[in-house]
């Protein structure tokens, strides 16, 4: 493995005359840095020394130009820094809106130049791009607070509804108070001056590796150590590492889509609905011992679809954009995509309640079931039986919080199992599901007597389906 360390200031990372770029390739995540993030590395270059170090940035060169390197680790600082920098210009240009005349020569010298400096470091004059290109979605908004430069400061695309439009709105903020909490004058521009200063001597180990391959070892060992990446991220990574050795150029769309069935009201991929897709489509299809009822953890899963994307190429990728739409259908998006999945409004209103039932236990049994239904294996109205069951079901659980969850999750991939048995020439789905979990089920008059107790408490979502359902439906019989 050859590196090549080089410790480097980020006028250097971000110079005003060279051709360099820094490219994030598709193999790393969104930018996701919080406010803890933003206001700690804020508050470490006020109270540092210049010289001060920031930590590791990992490059490898990208294939077509040598000026052009990927990020393999250390994005997320950069692009804070750089926002760091725009929101310095931003305020440089205020203060020049505001005050006609500036006394000290030697500041107005340091304005005049920071004001152009700032301009190429951070889009190159030469083909007027950024030198930081980012995520296509994160390259939007980080264009659009660009425009204060490109256009006016006073009129640029600030997104404050995305998590880098929300970290830039804080950074001025930060600079705001830190600098200019008393108005505009020469002492508080100098200050801000000395920043810029302290910003561009920060002190960034930049260590190059010419082989992918490398980066990828380097990479794991780095985040390893520190914050840990999440499932999500690292099976992007090696997805995203096949489909380079495939040559598949639309792989980062295909990543992107499947992320976007699980998006929250903010358009950002919601992690927790991901890896559970991740780990119900592992036990429901991919198990190795096709007779396992055991469940995958995070940890496993991940060298479970190394193995997958390995064995089966990214084109496996096209059986998750089936499932993950599926999944989504009782989970995320319920109610929508409708017109790829057929769904009768009976099946939409039972899905709801199952996701306000928190019936997580049966996903495995779900899942499998929409997906037969969606390649015509099973009828629309089994399939609406089946959900109703499961619905009564829950509601016994609930009421009486048996079984556990972990017993009826091996009971639900048993029933699973079952149906996939190719064996079994006749199936009755509903009826091999009743079978497996009803021996796990209370007797009627336990959930009688639960139900004579206080049922409010910690089941309200249950409580609310019982009642609104209480003329037409019968929960004291499965």
């Amino acid at each position: 493995m050859q590196l090549n360390p080089e410790s480097k200031k980020i006028s250097e990372i971000f110079p005003i005359d060279a051709e360099t770029h820094y490219n994030i390739p598709i193999y790393q995540r969104s930018y996701s840095w919080k406010t803890d993030n933003v206001e700690t590395l804020f508050q470490d270059i006020v109270k540092e020394d210049y010289g001060y170090y920031v930590g590791n940035l990992l490059v490898t060169p990208t294939k077509n130009n040598q000026d052009y390197l990927d990020v393999v680790d250390g994005q997320q600082r950069l692009t804070t820094i750089s926002l760091y920098l725009l929101g310095i210009y931003y305020h440089l240009r205020a203060y020049k809106d505001n005050v006609n005349h500036i006394d000290d020569k030697v500041i107005e010298n340091d304005f005049d130049e920071a004001l152009i400096f700032i301009q190429r470091q951070l889009i190159n004059k030469e083909n007027d791009k950024t030198r930081l290109r980012l995520l296509k979605s994160d390259q939007e908004i980080y264009d659009g607070l660009m425009e204060i430069i490109t256009k006016s400061y006073k009129d640029y695309t600030p997104s404050k509804n995305r998590i880098m439009g929300k970290r830039f709105n804080e950074i001025l903020e930060l600079i705001s108070s830190e600098f200019f909490e008393e108005g505009y004058n020469e002492f508080s521009l100098n200050n801000l001056l000395t920043f810029y200063k302290k910003v561009n001597r920060m002190e960034i180990l930049r260590i190059g590796v010419n082989n992918l391959s490398d980066a990828f070892s380097i990479f794991t060992s780095f985040n390893a150590k520190g914050l840990p990446l999440t499932l999500i991220d690292l099976l992007k990574s090696y997805y995203l590492k096949q489909a380079e050795i495939e040559g598949v150029n639309n792989a980062i769309d295909k990543w992107t889509k499947l992320l976007s069935y699980f998006y929250d009201s903010n358009q950002e991929a919601n992690s927790t609905l991901v890896t559970q897709f991740l780990q119900n489509n592992y036990d429901t299809y991919e198990q190795e011992n096709k007779k396992s009822t055991s469940s995958i953890t995070k940890s496993q899963a991940l060298r479970a679809y190394e193995r997958l994307f390995e064995d089966k190429g990214e084109r496996y990728i096209n059986t998750l954009l089936n499932r993950a739409l599926i999944f989504s259908s009782f989970t995320n998006k319920i109610g929508e995509n409708n017109e790829k999945l057929n769904y009768s409004e009976n099946i939409i209103a039972f899905l709801n309640k199952i996701d306000r039932l928190d019936a997580t236990s049966v996903y495995p049994i779900i899942l499998f079931i929409l997906v037969e239904f969606k390649n015509d294996k099973i009828e629309l109205m089994e399939v609406e039986r089946i959900l109703e069951f499961l619905i009564n079901y829950f509601v016994r659980r609930n009421v009486t919080s048996i079984p556990k969850a972990s017993n009826l999750r091996a009971k639900s991939l048993a029933a699973v199992r079952e149906m996939q048995n190719d064996n079994n020439e006749f199936k009755n789905y509903l009826e091999i599901i009743k079978k497996h979990l009803k021996t796990l089920a209370t007797e009627d008059e336990v959930f009688v007597s639960a139900l004579n107790g206080n049922v409010y408490d910690g089941i309200k979502e249950t409580t609310r389906i019982i009642l609104v359902d209480l003329e037409t439906v019968s929960y004291t019989h499965l």
